[in-house]
């Protein structure tokens, strides 16, 4: 958490980008009523084993990736598709880079 703010953000790089972009789907509420999970906002660093659209069609917070020109588990085609997906989400902030 930021201090003064009551925020919190997550940033995974590789495998662990993808478990930022899963808690960029915002709370969720267990058996109990309980909030469970969710950031602020997130950015995910050369994120892999992606499901797409599933992991970013419940984005509900600010998300920054970070991907590459050459990258064996995310090609080209794939970063276009989630480009596609996140432009849809005009209300949030998000780049891709």
């Amino acid at each position: 958490m930021i201090p003064g703010t009551n925020k919190i953000g997550a940033i995974g790089f590789c495998w662990g980008g993808r478990y930022a972009i899963l808690e960029a789907h915002g709370q969720k509420q267990d058996e109990t009523g309980s909030s469970i999970g969710g950031v602020d906002a997130a950015v995910a660093c050369h994120p892999s084993l992606l499901a797409v659209p599933g992991d970013f069609d419940p984005v509900s917070v600010p998300l920054s990736l970070a991907v590459g020109s050459k990258d064996s588990y995310l090609d080209q085609k794939t970063v276009g598709q989630i480009q596609d997906l996140m432009a849809k989400k005009t209300e949030l902030p998000h780049e891709l880079r």
